[in-house]
């Protein structure tokens, strides 16, 4: 029998109702997840392992002297927790993207140029042997403009 993979958030209220299913999802969806985690994660964040996670956010505001050795050390860092906290793929590759991007604050207005980063990660699902790919983005650094 295949195990149930689960939306992530968690819908928590559904938990608690008799009778009520969580959303699951499929196995590509439920990677795409779990990478998203690691990516938006910083170290020592997750309660039960401190190394789950991704040096990006060590080097959040650090001045990126050079693009390419930022780029080479966040997707190394990405590959290695990708190893080992995704066991469900493999031929694992990544590929880290930065871009500026004005962003508006909703509430308040206040606009800042934030660093996108965007985590291209492929590989092969080991279970189906499709292809996978997934590109999660976070923005990272702001700066302030109002």
């Amino acid at each position: 029998m295949e195990a149930k993979l689960y939306q992530i958030p968690l819908a928590f209220g559904a938990l608690m109702q008799r009778g009520k299913e969580l959303p699951s999802v499929n196995l590509g969806t439920s990677i795409a997840q779990n990478i998203f985690l690691i990516v938006s994660t910083k170290y020592n964040e997750h309660r039960f392992d401190a190394e789950y996670g991704c040096e990006i956010w060590e080097r959040d505001f650090e001045t990126i002297v050079s693009p390419l050795v930022w780029k080479d050390q966040i997707n190394r860092s990405i590959l290695k927790c990708v190893a080992r906290y995704e066991p469900r793929l493999e031929g694992v590759t990544v590929n880290t993207e930065i871009e500026e991007e004005e962003y508006r604050h909703p509430s308040t207005g206040v606009r800042s140029i934030k660093k996108r980063v965007t985590a291209n990660v492929r590989g092969t699902i080991k279970a189906t042997g499709e292809q996978f790919t997934c590109a999660p983005k976070l923005f990272i650094s702001p700066i302030s403009l109002d």
